[in-house]
């Protein structure tokens, strides 16, 4: 059957849609045979849209499947547009788009036919994959939510879609770097440009000069092609000794007006440009150059430059501090993909669907060009630019399609575009703010360059584009600390105001003093010392967007403002101004631009005023994970579909089946109560001291099985004391350290030196809770310890006489809930009795719950009993884990999903989801919800924990009473 080339389709408005949306849902949601009903599901499913299927489509369309070389039928075929494969209910698991693939790859379909879009069903869910931009991952949702997603399926009826397919850049822009890196090798040596002084200060503004004329000399329409490598190759001698005297003169002659220049200018320069803009207007200390340099600039100018994406400029000078740096640069390219999630949501989602709205409308397209240049656009921590090059070229793009649209449907195919006033999106739009001053000047060339690369390519859609030299419009990027000054410098907020970008992270503990002081100054009276420096971008985003109801804004942040203490201060002050989030990606692995930088753990979270839209959640299988979007009705800081509850400290445990959690001990003892393994023998060679040396417990000491000890003197004898120097001399010590102090607490403490200074030992043995452990373990690394043994304060205790306590902390939910509302020390997750235990929300447990939970913690025990002598770290090293004690953990994690309701696995997400809402449930009543039946319960045998028992060296050493 032929199939007209132009779409059949009768302009529908969204509210039309919507409703056919609804009818048809409700019509083919219990369908679920695909032979029998396919042909008819798809018919009706083009109507939505006002698109004749029959001049559109063909069904069975015969073309060659490439893993069998057979025949075979496509579903439904729309050339150039779709292919679609259809799957009865439940028979899908992804072998409808894969055998859509197998179409595609037989070599039937011609490149001219080669549709953009994989569309598939099995009647309950959708899944659209858009082939031409592979940097958007497939959109996957049930058949009852086509209302919402209706705008994606707008390529149905002509609509055009940004393609971003970054695979190719990306390569490109690696090979840049690199090129770069030779180029600053050859020319700079070991200056690290990015330092501080003169020098370094000078190299920057050089080595942005010669990108720019690089980039200009295969920028189409700036210069002539080449211009500046024949003026290097030709304008200057072999031997390089007056290469840097003649780029001098270029620089002047490019800031130097056409008009004032002289006639007796040697035709190598007079064929530059005058460039405006402050570019070159500073002079400059050029490197004294020889034979290699030259070569070297040269080689650099036969690279291909016009290819790489502005949005890049920054990597490739960032981390240039070292000759093996450079060598090295390249291979830490930030992806756009991770760019786009946050501005994707923030608003260009909203408006390729308003465009899609537009489509059919000369007037409703008009409109929507109009309303183009109220945006304003400010990243206040801009860098080199990267977040405004992508905000720009993908504004810039969605109005060259708009524009194309328009000639099409008022008949100028020809039309030639008027560059001077016809652009409504401008670079005075854009708007920056960057600390230190190299990146700034990047940012300003960079948005340039790709204010050029639009140009050119709305010259080749239109026939014309606007002249950009001499420069008279550009970004605005203030060289200033982005918490002391008034954004409004940079940009003038409006009520279409998008902030976004990438501030810097620096933990609360990681501060210093005057990071702290701008955190103070920007929060006020809400700064409560736990919230990242990052977060005083939002403060400053709530007072810059004071009033604007229809403006937005969005971080990227580390993951850990969405976990502990700081949760609560930042999203109920956030909240108090009447923001909302109005969408979030859970935490995924962000890839540093820096060479050698550790890929860090973000969530992006976008904030905006508006109630109307629902708000969109994008969750990861892994960090590493393609997103997936979840469907919510709200989100709160925590990342989750739930009320504003927050989780906050708490002086004892909500739950009423927990037990108490109490720190250890703190010494306050420089060092005089402690024994160390190389102090060992010294102290348990007085007799009298001797009888007072502990085993001390530290986390450290738990997971490693480090040997350490103490002094415990709380029933020291005095006649011990006359009879042994070591412990006077100990004491001595103590007492004189704590009357240095400046604390009067301290001081009073000198009273007493024989004791620590907080004593909090269990008097019965105990399970010991390390405060921070690793964050690649999959459970929380805790032990049963004898009562002799002293816990440290950075070792939690607890009663535990049965396991049950060891069990539930043993989980992976425990371990969930630790990592969703618990700090950070560093990296790793930090525990605390008063946020993380004394709000574990366990509302509801059985007899037979808390048997099973017993039984698996047991199982546990035992499987570590079979590696006898390993430390806690090694027993649960994520990489060789004992298959028995994988085993026992899993025992273990189904007994405790029962008990929170689970007949089998959860996710990570669907174990947050219960644990908040089981908080929720806790909070708001104060009181246990479901009691424990009364059934008895059975007695278990006790099993010894090996890592928290005293090895019989341990008792040589320590000739004590254990029991």
């Amino acid at each position: 059957m032929a199939v007209p080339s132009k779409v059949s389709v009768k302009p529908l408005s969204t509210t039309e849609m919507n409703a056919r949306a609804s009818a048809f849902v409700a019509k083919w949601r219990y369908e679920s045979r695909e032979h029998a009903e396919s042909q008819t599901w798809w018919n009706e499913f083009f109507a939505i849209f006002g698109v004749d299927r029959y001049s559109t489509a063909v069904f069975e369309r015969w073309a060659k499947r490439a893993s069998t070389g057979h025949q075979g039928r496509i579903d439904v075929f729309m050339p150039g547009v779709m292919i679609a494969e259809h799957k009865s209910l439940g028979k899908d698991g992804g072998k409808a788009e894969s055998q859509a693939e197998d179409y595609l790859a037989g070599g039937d379909i011609s490149a001219a036919e080669m549709p953009r879009y994989i569309v598939s069903t099995d009647f309950a869910e959708v899944q659209i994959t858009d082939l031409a931009s592979p940097a958007d991952p497939p959109l996957r949702f049930p058949i009852t939510k086509l209302s919402r997603y209706i705008s994606r399926f707008a390529f149905l009826s002509g609509y055009k879609a940004p393609v971003r397919s970054v695979l190719e850049q990306t390569a490109v822009s690696v090979k840049a770097a690199r090129q770069m890196g030779k180029l600053y090798d050859a020319l700079l040596g070991d200056l690290d440009a990015n330092g501080e002084g003169h020098d370094a200060e000078q190299a920057a503004i050089f080595m942005t000069r010669i990108l720019f004329l690089l980039y200009g000399d295969d920028a189409d329409g700036l210069w002539e092609p080449d211009a500046f490598r024949n003026f290097v190759e030709h304008a200057t001698v072999p031997d390089g000794s007056d290469t840097g005297s003649q780029i001098s003169l270029l620089f002047q002659i490019l800031d130097t007006h056409k008009t004032k220049r002289s006639a007796r200018l040697d035709d190598h320069l007079a064929v530059f440009p005058y460039v405006n803009g402050g570019l070159f207007s500073e002079r400059v200390d050029i490197p004294v150059f020889d034979h290699s340099m030259r070569e070297a600039l040269l080689a650099a100018g036969r690279f291909e430059w016009s290819d790489v994406s502005p949005a890049i400029f920054g990597s490739l000078f960032q981390g240039m501090s070292s000759r093996k740096e450079r060598r090295e640069h390249g291979e830490h390219y930030t992806t756009e993909i991770n760019i786009l999630k946050t501005l994707r949501p923030l608003f260009l989602d909203e408006m390729e669907e308003r465009l899609q709205a537009a489509w059919p409308s000369v007037a409703a397209l008009t409109t929507l060009h109009n309303s183009l240049a109220e945006f304003r656009y400010l990243d206040p921590a801009c860098g080199s630019g990267n977040f405004l090059i992508v905000a720009y070229r993908e504004m810039r793009d969605l109005e060259l399609r708009l524009l194309v649209r328009l000639r099409e449907l008022q008949g100028q195919v020809d039309y030639a575009l008027d560059g001077t006033w016809e652009l409504k999106v401008t670079l005075d739009q854009f708007a920056g703010i960057e600390i230190n001053w190299w990146p700034a000047k990047i940012a300003e060339t960079a948005m340039f360059l790709a204010d050029h690369q639009a140009n050119q390519k709305m010259a080749l859609a239109l026939g014309s584009a606007p002249q950009r030299l001499p420069i008279t419009v550009a970004a605005n990027i203030v060289h200033a600390n982005a918490l002391h000054v008034d954004w409004a410098d940079a940009v003038t907020p409006n009520g279409s105001t998008m902030v976004f970008g990438n501030p810097p992270f620096v933990g609360q503990k990681e501060k210093a003093a005057d990071q702290t002081a701008d955190m103070r100054l920007v929060w006020g009276a809400d700064y409560n010392g736990y919230l990242d420096l990052v977060t005083g971008w939002h403060a400053k985003a709530l007072s810059f967007l004071q009033g604007s109801r229809g403006s937005a804004f969005a971080f990227v942040t580390t993951n850990s403002i969405t976990q502990g203490q700081p949760v609560a201060p930042l999203f109920r002050a956030i909240l108090r101004e009447g923001w909302r989030i109005a969408f979030a990606h859970r935490t995924f692995e962000w890839q540093s631009e820096s060479t050698g930088k550790a890929a860090v753990h973000c969530v992006i979270i976008g904030f905006d005023r508006r109630r109307e839209s629902t708000p969109r959640l994008f969750d990861y299988a892994t960090v590493k994970s393609i997103p997936h979007e979840v469907t919510v009705s709200r989100i709160n800081g925590y990342l989750l579909d739930g009320p504003d509850e927050y989780v906050d400290k708490r002086p004892k445990p909500l739950s009423a089946l927990l037990p108490a959690v109490r720190r250890g001990s703190q010494a306050s003892d420089w060092g005089h109560l402690t024994v160390m393994p190389e102090e060992f023998n010294q102290v348990s060679g007085d007799l009298r001291a001797k009888k007072y040396l502990r085993r001390f417990v530290g986390g450290d000491e738990l997971i490693n099985s480090l040997d350490r000890w103490c002094l415990w003197l709380d029933e020291l004898d005095a006649a011990d004391l006359n009879a042994s120097p070591l412990l006077k001399d100990r004491l001595g010590k103590v007492r004189a350290e704590r009357l240095a102090s400046d604390k009067a607490a301290t001081k009073k403490l000198a009273d007493t030196p024989a004791l620590f200074a907080e004593r909090r030992q269990p008097d019965v043995d105990y399970l010991g809770i390390p405060n921070t452990f690793s964050e690649t373990r999959r459970y929380m690394t805790v032990a049963r310890l004898p009562k002799s043994t002293i816990a440290a304060v950075k070792l939690f205790t607890a009663e535990d006489s049965d396991g049950f306590l060891f069990s539930l902390i043993s989980s992976t939910m425990a371990l969930t809930w630790q990592k969703m509302v618990g700090g950070r020390m560093k990296s790793d997750p930090s525990f605390s009795n008063t946020i993380v235990w004394n709000n574990f929300p366990l509302t509801q447990l059985t007899a037979t719950d808390r048997e099973r939970i017993i039984a698996g913690g047991l199982a546990v025990l035992a499987a570590r009993a079979l590696q006898p002598g390993k430390s806690l770290a090694s027993l649960y090293n994520p990489l060789a884990m004992a298959p028995e004690l994988i085993k026992a953990h899993d025992v273990l994690d189904k007994a405790v999903d029962k008990a929170f309701g689970f007949a089998k696995t959860p996710t990570t997400s669907q174990r947050q989801q219960r644990l908040f809402e089981r908080y929720v449930e806790l909070a708001q009543a104060n009181q246990l919800i479901v009691t424990p039946t009364s059934k008895p319960r059975r007695k278990t045998a006790a099993v010894a924990d090996p890592v928290g028992a005293v090895t019989a060296t341990d008792k040589q050493r320590l000739p004590l009473r254990l029991s």
